[in-house]
């Protein structure tokens, strides 16, 4: 009689009966033993349900960028460019849309360079009118310098700026006519901005971001709700405004501010001189296509340059891409060694005819081509081995610590003054703010002295490319 063999399995369900270990009787003369299932074991730990579902559709943004927009009424005060890039960098600010520097130039374009804890900071711009007003710009901070591509001018109110990425993204800076100038100069303006606004392919990242001038309200959301959010600042719309939104309809452009509710106290930019009206004239724009990717856009008082206007800054996701190095880059060497020491050039040239006549006893081909090759391979070898390769120098910081402090206390004596308006916090910011504008003077004087003494010296060494 064949014996009966047992095997217990468990059976897969949720009822009572199939969690049982069932006994299975085989009539086959050999017995048939399967293989029990592996289960993993239980996790210990537990999860939050709550946390996985908002996660779950939650697409998260490593590409986030911060770009501002700041009509800063005059950057030709000494140390205004350094009090800038020190507040843009303190509040992670990516790019920052310039108006009203006033820094007269004779080139279409130009650039300029800050430094600021080691690093540099790039300021593109075009020159300001010829009585001194005016005058726009974008900084840029170092880690957006490495995707720069180049950039234009297209009037004195409008310059734009290209970066390469995926796709490729374009900032135009613009400063608007006030709301009393002429309808000629208004046409103008915006007969320029459309023009090359149009010119932008239509895949392209495009971002308006400039002090426009123009007061949008709640007329313009209910009559283009495409267009303008609901969460508009003014009442009614000024001409400017009217402007500003048929250009928007016209070229496919979205305002930014009005899709975010904000309150009130975050959403103007400009003070009146009288200090009581407000306004939202500095605006942020956007084409429709990437609406999307804007996360947030207010104003803010962190950047303080006494300027009667407030920095906006809005947060957008793209993606940017940095050119590709050369690979076969110029190697600099230093060969101010071997200008001077003499000990160093008989080695030099010692080194270069021994390596000289080792290759031309290895090649057997002696023609000119390959005396030729087997000289400058000599030279490279023997620079690299004697001379070595130059040593960048790190550019300096002007500012002092001394005023760095300055700044971080004129700033909170005037956040006081703001909070608890009082002759005392206004006398104490004033004092400050002067003591501020003496150091900047001071630690610029002593920065232009020792550039002085080193070219002296390198005029003495004969040394003046350093």
């Amino acid at each position: 009689m064949t014996p009966k063999t047992i095997i217990e399995e468990p059976i897969p369900g949720n009822s009572l009966s199939s969690r049982r270990m069932h006994a299975r009787i085989s009539q086959k003369s050999e017995p048939m033993i399967r293989q029990a299932p592996v289960f993993e074991k239980a996790s210990t730990t537990r999860t939050n349900t709550n946390k996985n579902k908002n996660t779950k559709n939650t697409k998260i943004h490593h590409n986030a960028i911060t770009i501002s927009t700041y009509n800063v009424r005059t950057l030709k005060q000494t140390g205004k460019l350094h009090q800038l890039v020190y507040g843009c960098s303190k509040n992670n600010i990516d790019l920052v849309a310039i108006q009203e520097h006033r820094w007269q130039t004779t080139e279409q374009i130009n650039t300029c360079y800050t430094i600021l804890n080691d690093q540099t900071w790039r300021f593109e711009y075009s020159s300001a009118t010829s009585d001194g007003h005016g005058g726009i710009g974008l900084l840029i901070n170092p880690r957006m310098s490495a995707f720069f591509n180049s950039s234009e001018k297209v009037s004195n109110r409008i310059m734009m700026v290209h970066f390469n990425g995926n796709p490729a993204t374009t900032i135009i800076i613009a400063y608007a006519p006030t709301e009393d100038k002429s309808d000629i100069e208004k046409d103008t303006f915006y007969n320029n901005l459309q023009q090359c606004t149009l010119d932008v392919p239509p895949h392209n990242v495009l971002i308006l971001a400039g002090d426009l001038n123009a007061r949008i309200g709640t007329d313009s959301h209910t009559t283009n709700p495409r267009t303008i959010g609901k969460y508009t600042y003014h009442q009614l719309t000024d001409d400017n405004g009217n402007r500003l939104i048929n250009y928007c309809e016209t070229c496919n452009m979205r305002s930014t501010q009005t899709r975010f509710p904000h309150p009130k106290s975050r959403s103007w930019t400009w003070l009146h001189p009288n200090g009581k009206s407000k306004a939202q004239i500095d605006h942020i724009l956007i084409n429709g296509k990437w609406l999307n990717s804007i996360r947030n856009v207010r104003a803010y008082n962190t950047v303080e340059l006494n300027s009667d206007h407030r920095i906006v800054s809005a947060k957008l996701s793209i993606s940017l891409r940095a050119p590709k190095q050369n690979k076969n880059k110029r190697i600099k060497f230093d060969w101010n060694k071997l200008k001077t020491n003499s000990v160093l050039q008989a080695q030099f040239n010692i080194e270069v005819q021994n390596r000289y006549e080792i290759l031309q006893n290895i090649n057997t081909d002696h023609d000119i081509q390959t005396k030729y090759d087997n000289f400058i391979t000599s030279i490279q070898d023997t620079t690299v081995k004697l001379i070595g390769k130059t040593t960048r120098k790190k550019r300096k910081n002007w500012a002092s610590t001394t005023t760095i402090d300055l700044l971080e206390k004129r700033n909170s004596a005037k956040s006081k003054f703001k909070q608890q308006p009082s002759r005392e916090n206004k006398k104490h910011w004033h004092i400050l703010n002067k003591q501020l504008d003496e150091s900047y003077n001071n630690d610029k004087i002593n920065f232009l002295e020792d550039k002085l003494e080193q070219l002296k010296q390198a005029m003495v060494s004969n040394h003046l490319r350093t």
